[in-house]
């Protein structure tokens, strides 16, 4: 088991805080640029690639409600029956809030319901964004990001393609850093993220 919390329990919580991406069109000018909503530099000439956003926040990039659902976020494989997808929510800022890291300031937690007091059945759940490189060159895009989880998370899948980035579920800080760039498409993209909520029973996910 990974990532157990000091009582014992255990969990797949984890959220994304992308730092920057960056791509160039494939006709005219040169572009570089970050979604909206995350934090980035932009030389001249810059231009977002659109549908990237954080973890827990709305389309304009500022955080939701606790409990809201997230736009942007789907949950495409659940463990549990009770909670199937594809709706996730903003967790609750109560326990297991400490000991996992505070929501914000830019980010916040999502999972298959609001309340993680009890939580849900162990397996894997797999959080799906989808976003879009509609007229842009696909071999140039960039994502950069950090995410963290209990209990492990055990990969990220760009367009259904394992990229072998995984972390171990140290859910107080952002367990891994992540960079991709290849894999991507012109047009429709996914990307999705891999949690293992580990024990046998029902448990903060």
């Amino acid at each position: 088991m990974l990532g157990s919390s000091r009582d014992g329990n255990s969990g797949a919580w984890w959220r994304l805080e992308t730092k920057r991406v960056r791509h160039k069109r494939s006709l005219g000018p040169r572009l570089w640029g970050a979604a909206a909503g995350l934090w980035f530099m932009l030389p001249v000439c810059a231009a977002p690639i659109p549908g990237l956003y954080h973890t827990g926040v709305g389309t304009n990039g500022a955080l939701l409600a606790a409990a809201a659902v997230d736009p942007h976020y789907k949950l495409v494989q659940s463990a549990d029956g009770s909670f199937p997808g594809p709706t996730t929510r903003v967790v609750t800022d109560a326990y297991p809030i400490p000991p996992w890291m505070a929501n914000g300031p830019a980010s916040k937690w999502i999972a298959p319901q609001a309340s993680q007091v009890t939580g849900n059945q162990a397996g894997n759940y797999k959080y799906r964004l989808t976003f879009s490189l509609s007229g842009l060159d696909p071999t140039t895009a960039v994502i950069s990001g950090q995410w963290t989880s209990d209990n492990a998370g055990t990969d990220i899948l760009l367009n259904g393609q394992n990229t072998g980035n995984s972390q171990d579920g140290n859910f107080g800080v952002w367990a891994g850093s992540f960079t991709l760039n290849s894999g991507f498409v012109e047009g429709t993209n996914t990307l999705d993220f891999v949690v293992n909520n580990a024990g046998t029973t029902v448990n903060p996910t």
